[in-house]
């Protein structure tokens, strides 16, 4: 692809994802990404098909470049202790729950559950499952360490991630405050801790 066509397509990807962030995923027509990058019909059909491709591309390209839900590595040496790390992961998690300006949620939501897709090609599913697996083992790692106490540290992982994703959608839905995000985390928190 030529560097005028690749210019063209981050201009198209970079506006529909300011478009989405703002109207959500339903809508958001083709008509309207036309208009917002003063582009032809036939320029933008040239490399989309609809709003679920380009939003396909936009959800593919920021599953790599997210780190917000990283869970440090619990086998890096570090000084950090397990609570430590579980700490920061939990002011990551804030931090993603509270960002509200820019963010996909709302449009992440209504894409998935209007397109009806497998659950092999939910990217957000994915990405749960990936975040779920590394918390589980922080999770062991701190209770070898003698710094957690716990029964089941998947079950328990996957709690705290389906809070956090519920977390994140009151904000947006029910304007949950800041004070009350903090009190479920400092929640989960305690729940770990020996």
């Amino acid at each position: 692809m030529s560097d005028k066509a690749e210019k063209k397509k981050e201009l198209i990807l970079n506006t529909a994802r300011d478009l989405f962030s703002k109207n959500g995923f339903k809508s958001v027509t083709m008509k309207d990404i036309v208009e917002a990058c003063g582009i032809s019909r036939g320029g933008l059909y040239l490399y989309y098909s609809g709003t679920a491709e380009i939003f396909e591309e936009i959800l593919k390209r920021e599953e790599y470049t997210e780190d917000a839900a990283d869970v440090p590595d619990e086998k890096e040496p570090s000084d950090a202790s397990f609570s430590d790390i579980f700490g920061l992961f939990l002011e990551k998690q804030k931090k993603e729950i509270l960002k509200t300006a820019g963010d996909l949620t709302v449009a992440k939501y209504e894409y998935y559950m209007s397109e009806n897709l497998p659950v092999e090609k939910n990217i957000m599913k994915s990405s749960f499952d990936k975040t779920v697996d590394e918390l589980t083992g922080l999770i062991d790692a701190g209770i070898e360490n003698g710094e957690f106490v716990n029964d089941d540290s998947r079950i328990t992982a996957a709690n705290i991630m389906l809070v956090c994703e519920g977390l994140k959608a009151a904000v947006r839905t029910m304007g949950l405050s800041e004070e009350t995000v903090n009190e479920q985390l400092s929640y989960l928190w305690g729940g770990l801790l020996v």
